[in-house]
C-alpha cells in the first residue's frame, strides 16, 4: 500500500484529506506543522521508524513554523525523484510567485484550496505521481565524441 503524507495546519483540511486517503486505500501520515514533519522525515531517513518512503507529499505553503517550500526542498534533497511533491495554498499568487515557489521547493505541482472534488483530486494526484515516476525513470544518453572531431 502506498504511503502519502500531508503537512497541513488547518485541522479540517487535514482530517478531510486523511479521510480521502482511507477511502482510497492509501496509508497516510499527517502532520500539523513543519517541525513534526521534519522530525518524522529525519527518523525515516535514519531508519528509526519502519514506515515506507512516502510516494506523495501534500504540503501547505504557509505553515506556522517552517515554510512549506522549505519542507519540500528537504524532501527532494533527501529522496530526489523518488517522491512526488504537491504544494497547496489558499492564497492568491501571481504567476511569477507560483513559479518561484515551485522552483524553490523543487515541487511537482501547486494546487489551490479549496481542493478539487474527491474523484477529481485522486485523478489529478495520480497524474502528477505518474509524471514524476516517468521523469525519475528517464535517463539521458550523451553521444560519444567522434574521433578526429568528425
Amino acid at each position: 500500500m502506498p504511503t502519502w503524507i500531508v503537512v497541513e495546519d488547518e485541522s479540517d483540511i487535514h482530517d478531510f484529506i486523511m479521510g480521502m486517503f482511507e477511502i482510497w486505500g492509501i496509508g497516510g501520515m499527517a502532520f500539523s506543522n513543519g517541525m513534526e514533519a521534519i522530525a518524522w522525515l529525519d527518523k525515516l531517513s535514519g531508519r528509526q521508524v519502519k514506515d515506507d518512503l512516502p510516494e506523495l507529499a501534500l504540503v501547505d505553503i504557509r505553515l506556522p513554523d517552517i515554510p512549506g517550500p522549505e519542507i519540500s526542498a528537504k524532501l527532494r534533497d533527501k529522496w530526489g525523484n523518488n517522491i512526488t511533491i504537491v504544494l497547496t495554498t489558499a492564497y492568491h499568487l501571481t504567476p511569477e510567485e507560483e513559479e518561484q515557489i515551485i522552483n524553490s521547493a523543487q515541487a511537482d505541482a501547486l494546487m489551490y484550496k479549496p481542493l478539487p472534488l474527491m474523484a477529481d483530486l485522486r485523478r489529478i494526484l495520480d497524474q502528477i505521481i505518474t509524471k514524476r515516476k516517468t521523469l525519475a525513470s528517464e535517463f539521458i544518453v550523451v553521444p560519444r565524441d567522434k574521433p578526429n572531431g568528425s
